[in-house]
């Protein structure tokens, strides 16, 4: 009898033991979801910058011929000088221009005087006002000669510049031809360098360069690049223009930093995805609404960017918020 009551008083045990077991395990509550952003990886090619030199110039330059033989009366140009656009910088009439002004001159006065008569003779009724109005049409074109014959060989700035050269002085009589000044751009200056065949593929017009001009790093683009092998040298001609600077003189060599794109590519992530450890680094990206811990191989880095050489694919989706509160298998909730 006491055996009996000893199994039933062990079952009664097992019994309640079992149905607190169940109590604590329904009392566990579950993970709740974590709230991340995302990003969806992709693909970018590689940048690489390459170093060259060229030559310095200015994009827009203009040498200013005599069109004909004649004498400098005035000159308003000096080397370094800025000019702007429709200042009057050289005059050089033709030999004897003056005493041909000075006869039209004559003839000018003559018309005014039969233009006053013509008036005066008009009021009495003893001509017609055509007759005033021929006169008067007259004295207008012996004007207009006047001022042409003024301007004749005139030269005005087309565009804002600086001088660069000059090459008369006052007084000198230059003929036909002979380059009397030089004018150039300054807010563009140009440099032309030259690439191997090898190089030409990898370099992209609008691609980012800079420069050291005269002790000073300035940023431009590639404008243009050669489609024709320059048999001469070898080498494909590239040009790379520099806006805003105000540059005085040109001709030296300068050293330009390019970048440039090559046949590899890369995932690049942002630094705060990335987890490090030691020498190991990890990010999280999702899988199945759960965040996965993966370890990866990194390259290059800057202040906002990691490259990932190993371990992440383009579309994989990456957790780039919300990562320190996570674990390997952590559920997640991707919100916007």
């Amino acid at each position: 009898m006491k055996h009996i009551i000893n199994i039933i008083a062990l079952c009664t045990l097992i019994l309640f033991t079992a149905c607190d077991y169940e109590v604590e395990k329904e009392a566990i509550p579950a993970k709740s979801a974590i709230n991340v952003k995302t990003l969806v990886l992709e693909q970018e090619q590689i940048k690489e910058e390459k170093t060259f030199f060229g030559m310095l110039s200015f994009s827009k330059s203009t040498s200013f011929k005599a069109q004909q033989s004649g004498i400098i009366t005035q000159l308003n140009v000096n080397p370094g000088q800025f000019v702007n656009k429709g200042d009057v910088l050289v005059v050089y009439p033709p030999i004897n221009h003056q005493l041909r002004i000075n006869e039209v001159k004559i003839e000018q006065e003559k018309l005014v005087e039969d233009y006053q008569r013509q008036n005066e003779l008009f009021k009495v009724g003893a001509v017609s006002k055509v007759s005033v109005q021929n006169q008067k049409a007259q004295l207008d074109l012996s004007n207009n000669r006047i001022q042409q014959l003024q301007r004749v060989n005139t030269i005005v700035a087309p565009f804002n510049g600086v001088i660069t050269q000059t090459n008369v002085n006052l007084g000198d009589e230059v003929e036909l031809g002979k380059t009397l000044f030089s004018l150039s751009e300054t807010n563009r200056v140009k440099v032309d360098f030259y690439v191997t065949s090898q190089d030409i593929q990898s370099f992209e017009v609008g691609a980012k360069v800079t420069a050291l001009i005269h002790d000073k790093k300035v940023s431009g683009r590639i404008s243009k690049k050669a489609m024709q092998f320059d048999e001469k040298r070898k080498a494909f001609l590239v040009t790379a223009t520099f806006e805003g600077k105000k540059i005085t003189f040109t001709g030296n060599t300068v050293e330009l930093i390019v970048e440039t794109k090559s046949n590899q590519s890369v995932i690049n992530v942002p630094s705060k995805a990335v987890k490090s450890l030691g020498k190991q680094h990890y990010v999280y990206v999702v899988e199945k609404d759960t965040a996965k811990l993966k370890k990866v191989r990194i390259g290059k880095q800057t202040e906002k960017f990691i490259q990932i050489l190993k371990g992440l694919k383009a579309e994989d989706i990456l957790i780039v918020e919300g990562s320190d509160k996570l674990d390997d298998n952590s559920p997640i909730s991707i919100v916007k």
